[in-house]
């Protein structure tokens, strides 16, 4: 696969290899510490119709760090807005934002400077702070792709140089994502749904449910989508969600089986007669045709990635499977009072066992429980 990937890359040199159309966005400081006035960022980048990325990540080393951005396949090309928010112990410290746009066929460098003087200046969402002060966006350095394709050589200080599939090898600083192809998930037979993730889950019978989570910056429609579990070796249909199921910026929604008592009240009961299996099962949304997201446990073949380990037998009855918020959240920083306990549920590799803690005292949460983070 190195091999492989190095190849590409090398044929990327020599604009011979498949479409590498993007935005290398490059994020640095001359007088910003890591991590005592920075430990994070948050990339959003967005068009004039959609969002394409919403990505957060702990840093804990220096200067730079970076986030390649593609453009879903077939998405019309144009201008891009990207905002870069620094942030410590998951509040807001500093933002910088830029308008740019992806050239076909080239990655383009986007370099964002933040800067001492603009900590805790608090601006509006797409608003940037330059010298201080609040003043709108910055345009990105004129329209030339960045001299060939790659910066300055081949790493750039630790950027995934266009390998789709660095799953965190450069130790983080670009939070072991590409942002890649198809950033948002595709819809069938619904309003775009964005990147909505199954966020937290409970297996036993008398308070089964699903908790949902929208990570996109804009609202999801899942009016008509399905919840769906896999067991006994098929997918069963468990419900379809009403056509009003709208989920705004950030926010939750709770599917519940009949007998769900806990708190708080679930958005739907999709009343479900059988109990899923406690070590061997898979849940996932779909609309249509299209699967949104997948969440599989113990020894099931169906899931993303590996599955997530399967709750121990004796913590079946007050426990959760949830997703983290950053890669290094435990199950310490998401509990109640935890670091990481209202910074959201959007980290989503696509690989179960990685994505997902065991919660010790599951907390659902509904569309009536506020927007996070």
């Amino acid at each position: 696969m190195r091999s492989a990937l190095l190849a590409c890359l090398a044929s990327l040199l020599l604009g011979a290899c498949a479409d590498q159309t993007g935005i290398l966005v490059q994020i640095s400081s001359s007088d910003i510490a890591v991590p005592a006035d920075v430990d994070g960022l948050r990339i959003r980048a967005h068009t004039p119709d959609a969002l394409m990325v919403d990505q957060s990540f702990p840093i804990r080393s220096s200067w730079p760090h970076s986030l390649l951005i593609r453009p879903a396949r077939g998405e019309a090309l144009g201008e891009v807005l990207v905002e870069v928010t620094g942030t410590l112990g998951g509040a807001y410290t500093v933002r910088r934002v830029v308008m740019t746009a992806f050239i076909p066929g080239q990655v383009r460098r986007v370099d964002v400077e933040l800067t001492r003087d603009c900590l805790h200046v608090a601006c509006a969402d797409d608003v940037s702070c330059v010298a201080g002060a609040c003043q709108g966006m910055a345009l990105d350095s004129g329209v030339t792709p960045d001299a060939g394709v790659v910066d300055s050589g081949v790493h750039d200080a630790g950027m995934d140089a266009f390998v789709a599939v660095d799953a965190g090898t450069d130790g983080g600083s670009d939070g072991g994502s590409d942002a890649g192809h198809d950033a948002a998930a595709p819809c069938a037979g619904a309003s775009c749904v964005g990147h909505v993730v199954i966020s937290e889950m409970a297996t036993t019978m008398s308070n089964e449910f699903i908790e949902l989570y929208n990570r996109t910056g804009t609202n999801a429609d899942l009016g008509g989508c399905a919840i769906e579990y896999f067991g006994a070796g098929s997918w069963q249909p468990r419900g379809m969600l009403p056509t009003t199921a709208m989920l705004p910026a950030h926010t939750f929604y709770l599917v519940a089986n009949a007998g769900y008592s806990g708190t708080p009240a679930p958005d739907v009961p999709m009343l479900w007669t059988m109990g899923f299996l406690d070590t061997d099962a898979a849940v996932r949304l779909s609309c249509g045709s299209t699967v949104i997201d997948e969440l599989g446990y113990g020894t099931t073949a169906q899931r993303e990635g590996t599955p997530a380990t399967a709750i121990p037998t004796g913590m079946l009855a007050t426990a959760s499977y949830e997703r983290k918020a950053l890669a290094d959240s435990s199950p310490a920083t998401m509990a109640s009072g935890g670091r990481d306990a209202v910074a959201g549920n959007g980290y989503d590799t696509d690989d179960n066992n990685a994505d997902f803690v065991i919660r010790a005292m599951r907390d659902p949460q509904s569309s009536a429980s506020g927007h996070e983070p």
